[in-house]
């Protein structure tokens, strides 16, 4: 891992204290009103261990780290379901998962990439039709199609990354990893921070009440600030381009947001699981990342394939 890399683990190692130290403070003002916030964020801790984690252990270990965040994300949409589905659907899923996994480590990126949505376009019709009749098919039909593409193929963009067989600079697949997750964590948590602070104008009141144009804005301009600076420095792309990629990983991030909180509410559930106190599931904590992932992977292989990337 190169010295800048390391830089920006002891900095969000820094960050961790700062923020930490200063949530108590915040919390002891008026313990009623943020009282999630001290759970929310002693729930960062696992999240930084495991990224951290993954990243110093090599990408094989990475893809194993984000392969089961992929299959948790779409067992925790699974175990919503007001109606399950069939366990030869579920397994023929998770199994879809396994074998994009083993393609990437054959170094097949392209195929892994691509298993996932013609399997669910082909393969789970025929499964769901085959083990629990014509009965509301359509229905069933769209709602397994979003949630293996939203919980599960969305996310294994990230693995995806540390596989492709391109020059991506000097600080490799972690620099695009970590620029990618710390700018969208960071948009989030601050998004929360500057919300519970400043907030007044909620964004979208029919679907997540709790969040705040304020909040929105807020958040995303310090992500921006500090997506820009790591573009600058940990990924190929410099400041002008880490700058317009921050922006669209806050706009994205914000509607990833509201996707997933749209489905909990059209499932009249609060959280997708228990995973992480004051998130909720795994998904909550990385809805930010389910249309920011994608677009990143396409970006970086336009402009890394293309003569003169």
């Amino acid at each position: 891992m190169s010295t800048h890399l390391l830089h920006v683990v002891w900095a969000i190692g820094a960050f961790m204290a700062f923020g930490t130290t200063a949530v108590s403070v915040i919390v002891r003002t008026d313990p009623a009103r943020h009282r999630d916030l001290w759970a929310r964020t002693l729930s960062w801790f696992p999240v930084c261990i495991f990224l951290i984690g993954t990243l110093f252990l090599g990408r094989a270990l990475f893809t194993v780290g984000f392969v089961w965040v992929s299959a948790h994300a779409l067992f925790e949409l699974f175990r919503a379901s007001p109606r399950p589905f069939s366990r030869r659907v579920t397994a023929t899923s998770y199994a879809l998962i396994g074998l994009s996994a083993a393609l990437l480590f054959a170094e097949q990126w392209l195929a892994a990439m691509l298993v996932l949505p013609i399997a669910a376009l082909t393969l789970l019709p025929l499964c769901l039709v085959w083990s629990e009749g014509v009965g509301e098919f359509g229905a069933r039909f769209r709602r397994l199609l979003l949630w293996v593409m939203l919980g599960a193929w969305s996310l294994f963009a990230l693995p995806t990354l540390a596989w492709l067989p391109i020059d991506v600079g000097a600080h490799g697949w972690q620099g695009l990893v970590l620029f990618l997750v710390v700018t969208t964590q960071i948009s989030d948590l601050m998004q929360y921070v500057v919300g519970k602070i400043a907030g007044r104008r909620s964004l979208a009141p029919r679907i997540s009440p709790g969040k705040t144009w304020e909040g929105a804005i807020g958040g995303s301009v310090i992500a921006v600030a500090l997506g820009t600076l790591l573009g600058a420095h940990i990924t190929p792309f410099g400041a002008t381009q880490g700058f317009a990629l921050s922006v669209a990983f806050c706009v994205l991030g914000v509607l990833g947001d509201l996707a997933v909180s749209g489905i909990k509410r059209s499932l009249g559930i609060k959280d997708l699981g228990a995973l992480l106190p004051g998130f909720g599931g795994l998904l909550d904590r990385v809805d930010s990342l389910v249309f920011a992932a994608p677009l990143f992977l396409f970006f970086v292989l336009v402009t890394r394939l293309t003569p003169g990337g």
